[in-house]
């Protein structure tokens, strides 16, 4: 279970810097991307005054709980000031999330 968990964690963080460096999708907020053990962590910055702050994060991990079933599973997590709202381009970000991981299926 250690090699696919390792593998998903890794395929996870190089998709996050893809997404936030090299993606043809239009976000409507900046993205930062930094690796966390069990995956990636989504920030969505702004910058105002010559000053960087963060609106939100999403963190993106890997549910070892469900690597026992055989099944890698991704789990989402949003920070922010305001819990109950998505985050400016949470949808496209998942969204680009669930066909990247529909592309690695299909290979």
């Amino acid at each position: 279970m250690d090699a696919t968990r390792d593998v998903a964690v890794d395929w996870l963080q190089q998709w996050g810097t893809t997404i936030t460096f090299g993606c043809e999708v239009p976000f409507p907020a900046p993205l930062q991307c930094d690796p966390v053990p069990d995956g990636v962590r989504i920030g969505v910055i702004t910058a105002a005054g010559g000053n960087v702050s963060m609106i939100g994060e999403l963190f993106l991990e890997i549910d070892d709980d469900r690597l026992e079933e055989n099944v890698v599973a991704v789990a989402v997590t949003r920070v922010s000031k305001t819990p109950d709202r998505a985050l400016p381009g949470e949808r496209e970000v998942l969204r680009t999330l669930k066909n990247a991981i529909k592309c690695a299926i299909a290979v």
